[in-house]
């Protein structure tokens, strides 16, 4: 559940206007990173693929979403897109941690 809130929270948080801008709008680059990112960890959803491919998959786009974290929202923190996307980090977080114990 965790993977599929992340990449909904992560572009929600990118699509919501504050003070007359949008993430897309005012860092595009890092918002289709982040994009990217989030929606990378869907794929890991399939049933078909190795899991230990699975857990790499995660944990790389996990660690891009922490670093994207780190450097464009945590400055923000304090604005309702902020928030969204910090929930949606913390879900790749989740999912990751509780991805590896599924082997």
């Amino acid at each position: 559940m965790a993977q599929i809130l992340c990449p909904i929270l992560v572009i929600a948080g990118l699509s919501i206007p504050q003070h007359g801008s949008v993430g897309w709008a005012d860092y595009t680059l890092w918002a289709v990173f982040a994009a990217v990112a989030a929606l990378a960890q869907l794929i890991t959803l399939s049933g078909n693929r190795d899991p230990v491919q699975a857990t790499v998959i995660r944990t790389i786009a996990t660690g891009a979403l922490v670093a994207y974290w780190v450097v464009i929202v945590l400055p923000g923190i304090s604005s309702n897109g902020g928030f969204l996307q910090t929930l949606g980090v913390g879900c790749a977080v989740v999912a990751a941690w509780l991805g590896g114990a599924r082997r």
